[in-house]
């Protein structure tokens, strides 16, 4: 059977201290939050989120401008152009919107119980990132050993000459 100590005031500390969230991260929550907040405050005219979160219309606003926002989003793309941001970056997005919500204001805006249509919509944007090709990762056919090798005697052989 287990016991207890008394612990002193250093451990007590570090135990208050420890884990927590990454400098990176806090920033980018932060980055999110704004945005977030930003695109909500045009949608709604400047109501509140806690204060639409206490009935069912406000939760429908609510879910709708959550998915007009993911739903209207763009980033540049790596393979040139504006597209829409790829599934692990949504989803990033959502997390870090959801987390810094219920931190700040005990709402969880992904609650499939106050917000059944969240789920839905959601669900949807990542039908529509998939159709257009941004849900998965496609990775390129790996190099052979053997060509690997002959890459790098040429580009020894290039510096010697060099």
């Amino acid at each position: 059977m287990p016991t207890n100590i008394v612990l002193s005031e250093e451990e007590r500390a570090a135990m208050q201290d420890g884990g927590g969230l990454k400098k990176r991260t806090i920033e980018d929550r932060s980055r999110d939050i704004q945005s977030f907040s930003r695109f909500f405050d045009s949608r709604t005219g400047g109501k509140k989120l806690e204060d639409l979160a206490k009935d069912e219309e406000g939760r429908n606003q609510i879910t709708e401008v959550v998915s007009e926002y993911f739903n209207s989003m763009r980033v540049n793309s790596l393979e040139g152009g504006v597209k829409r941001p790829k599934k692990l970056y949504a989803e990033k997005m959502k997390s870090s919107i959801k987390m810094t919500l219920i931190a700040d204001i005990r709402v969880n805006i992904f609650d499939p119980v106050l917000f059944p249509k969240a789920d839905k919509m959601w669900k949807g944007f990542i039908e529509k990132l998939a159709e257009e090709g941004r849900a998965d990762v496609k990775h390129k056919e790996e190099i052979s050993a053997n060509a690997l090798d002959k890459i790098y005697d040429l580009l020894w052989n290039t510096k010697e000459a060099l």
